[in-house]
């Protein structure tokens, strides 16, 4: 696992770093396993302070409702098989 020294951890696996005073936040390696694929993200916070909880609350939607939708899936799915072994 990589874990660079230059970045400020939190104990929910995100990261932060100053870059030419521009503030950049992360998840670590071991989040975005967890998350799995993040599709979109937009936190619109140009010359506005926030906290770190308020950055990464969308994060935290995103990752339950790719929970609810695997979930919906799987039901999905099991309602398909039913309605393939009726038709056979």
């Amino acid at each position: 696992m990589n874990i660079p020294l230059d970045l400020k951890y939190t104990k929910d696996h995100e990261w932060v770093k100053i870059e030419n005073d521009i503030l950049v936040i992360g998840i670590t390696d071991f989040a975005q396993g967890e998350l799995g694929d993040i599709v979109y993200v937009e936190v619109e916070t140009l010359n506005e302070n926030l906290n770190s909880e308020e950055v990464l609350e969308l994060l935290k939607l995103l990752r339950q409702f790719q929970i609810y939708l695997c979930l919906f899936l799987e039901k999905l799915l099991s309602i398909t098989r039913i309605l393939l072994k009726i038709q056979s």
